[in-house]
């Protein structure tokens, strides 16, 4: 069985999703269009709308600043768990 493999939308997919959203088309409709998921599309919708609403440009830069923030808690981990490691070893060696 083939595992998918998730892509990040584009700048010019968020582009199409504000687009269509300006035009009063349904989720469906855009989802079609860019050939994502309707539920893909609600959730770029909802993480990503501010108060005057779903901008391309915004949430290109919100997406831009979670993935950031993830990529730091990822590097944060490997190194506590490196320091863990090296602890442990020498713990052992010095029995």
């Amino acid at each position: 069985m083939q595992k998918n493999k998730y892509k990040q939308l584009a700048n010019k997919e968020r582009e199409s999703i504000s687009r269509g959203l300006a035009q009063k088309k349904s989720i469906r409709e855009i989802a079609r269009g860019i050939g994502r998921s309707a539920s893909t599309v609600a959730r770029e919708i909802k993480r990503n709308s501010g108060t005057t609403g779903y901008r391309a440009f915004t949430a290109s830069q919100r997406a831009k600043t979670a993935a950031g923030s993830r990529k730091k808690q990822d590097s944060e981990t490997g190194t506590i768990t490196e320091i863990c490691i090296g602890e442990a070893k020498r713990r052992m060696v010095s029995k």
